[in-house]
């Protein structure tokens, strides 16, 4: 078994563009025409439903600094300031598009906005913040992806995250299976956050497999 190392990096930063073919939740939820608001028992935005969620979980009110890694296109941190205006936001993008999505619709507040990547960011800097969340971008990390052969491609960079996939398998006991693909970069972004003293952290993904039905299957063939 061997593993080759995918990285959406190079497409973040020089080729994203438009956000329009990636329908995440939050995207999905925001705009208050919404079809998919329709089937919700209560009909509001992803962020004003995350921002309830919390609030019986944690003290948000007594949380000042918050940290939105990869925030798209600042939906989630506006529905967040506009709840609770005593949040100070910062937020860390590796995309430059991005980036400027977020500054134009978070124009009404004082938010600070970081171009860089979280995996080089030392400790210590995350230490002023209360609360970190990172939403529907975990897939987007570097990812160990399981093959049948050996790939010797990139072999450097490879044995690097191989061993950080030894590390973390050990230290946390982590039972990786054969042909398993492994977030690996999830996992450190995780750990850094947990050893920078964040005292909240909020993780989610989300993925969906199309299936055809079975009257229009004689029509349609998509392979998921």
């Amino acid at each position: 078994m061997g593993y080759s190392l995918n990285t959406t990096d190079n497409y973040h930063i020089n080729n994203l563009t438009s956000l329009g073919w990636k329908l995440t939740v939050c995207n999905a939820l925001y705009p208050e025409n919404s079809p998919y608001r329709s089937v919700l028992q209560t009909k509001n935005s992803f962020g004003i439903q995350l921002h309830r969620y919390l609030e019986k979980l944690i003290p948000l009110k007594k949380i000042h600094n918050i940290l939105e890694i990869g925030g798209g296109l600042g939906y989630l941190m506006r529905d967040f300031l506009s709840l609770n205006r005593r949040l100070e936001a910062t937020m860390l993008d590796i995309s430059p598009y991005l980036l400027k999505k977020q500054k134009e619709n978070l124009q009404e507040f004082g938010v600070v906005f970081l171009e860089n990547d979280i995996l080089p960011i030392k400790i210590n800097a995350l230490a002023p913040f209360d609360l970190v969340i990172m939403n529907e971008n975990l897939g987007d990390l570097p990812t160990l992806v399981a093959h049948t052969e050996e790939n010797i491609e990139h072999a450097e960079e490879l044995a690097c995250y191989l061993e950080k996939a030894t590390y973390f398998s050990e230290k946390y006991n982590l039972p990786f299976e054969e042909e398993e693909n492994i977030n690996i970069d999830a996992m450190e972004v995780l750990e850094k956050l947990c050893h920078g003293g964040i005292k909240y952290i909020y993780l989610s993904e989300h993925s969906c497999e199309t299936i055809v039905p079975e009257r229009l299957k004689p029509y349609i063939n998509i392979e998921s």
